[in-house]
């Protein structure tokens, strides 16, 4: 009995001596160990005289050694799978470091190609910004323009219109000039004629005082006729007209019942001698004729 708790503890012991160890070189020297202290008691057990217990210890003990070179077999191939489990684990780590440092290489590219793809983003939304503010500038001043080439157009038609009214105007007071110019140029012998007939027949003096008479009427009528075409000499006499509330260049000391000397003509405009206001300026639109019979 105390060979087989020796037995028993010795296999414990080897179990207990596998379990801890770590390296597989340490398993084989204590199954080598615990197989020399068999043979030792086995050797002690044969000694003994008349033990009938001996021959099945005997036989215990080659099952035991049976059992231990199994258990050693097994210790060697799960040594060389371990090995075989580390090398691969070894080649596949390496593997996966290799993989991780091509996915980090890669990583940081993608990273660094990101940066520079949102930096140049970041470039492009602010020219983006830039552009639309100028669009937008340029819209504006577009439909500033727009606007102001309407008026000018709209302010081109009105003038367009006012120079044929002028025009117009300006032909029918040409007509009337060249009538007025015959008219005078026929008075004007007329009034040589007359002359001509003073001078050769003195002795007709009431014949000759009512011709002076009509000479002076048709006179009133070409100055009337004269006045109303408009047209202004130096030395008319003029006032302004009824219908003028406030000349262009205002009163002055001159109105409505004032009558001046034309002093100057220039374009549109006339300088007038009021008793009331000398040198004061007016427009010939502004203006009319007083004949002797005003």
């Amino acid at each position: 009995m105390e060979m087989s708790e020796n037995i028993y503890a010795n296999t414990t012991i080897t179990l207990d001596n596998r379990s801890d160890s770590e390296d597989s070189d340490n398993s084989y020297e204590d199954i080598y160990t615990n197989n020399e202290i068999l043979e030792t008691q086995k050797e002690e057990s044969l000694k003994e005289p008349n033990n009938p217990v001996s021959v099945i210890k005997t036989v215990e003990s080659r099952y035991y050694r049976t059992a231990a070179l199994c258990l050693g077999l097994l210790c060697v191939l799960l040594s060389a799978a371990i090995i075989v489990l580390s090398v691969k684990l070894t080649a596949e780590r390496d593997q996966l470091q290799t993989s991780y440092n091509n996915m980090t290489a890669e990583r940081d590219q993608l990273q660094t190609s990101y940066n520079n793809m949102t930096a140049e983003r970041d470039q492009l939304q602010t020219s983006y910004n830039n552009m639309t503010a100028e669009r937008d500038q340029l819209q504006t001043s577009y439909n500033n323009m727009t606007a102001e080439r309407d008026q000018l157009q709209t302010s081109y038609n009105n003038m367009t219109a006012e120079r044929d009214q002028f025009q117009t105007s300006y032909n029918s007071m040409t007509a009337e000039r060249d009538q007025l110019q015959t008219s005078y140029n026929l008075l004007t012998t007329e009034k040589e004629q007359i002359e001509r007939q003073v001078k050769q027949v003195t002795g007709e003096k009431d014949n000759l005082q009512t011709s002076h008479n009509d000479m002076r009427n048709q006179r009133d009528q070409l100055q009337q006729l004269y006045a109303k075409c408009g047209c202004f000499r130096i030395g008319d006499r003029v006032r302004v007209k009824a219908s003028i509330q406030t000349p262009k260049y205002q009163w002055g000391d001159a109105s409505h019942k004032s009558v001046g000397v034309i002093t100057t003509l220039k374009g549109d405009d006339m300088v007038v001698n009021f008793p009331e206001h000398s040198g004061w300026k007016g427009r010939n639109s502004e203006m009319e004729l007083v004949t002797g019979c005003n």
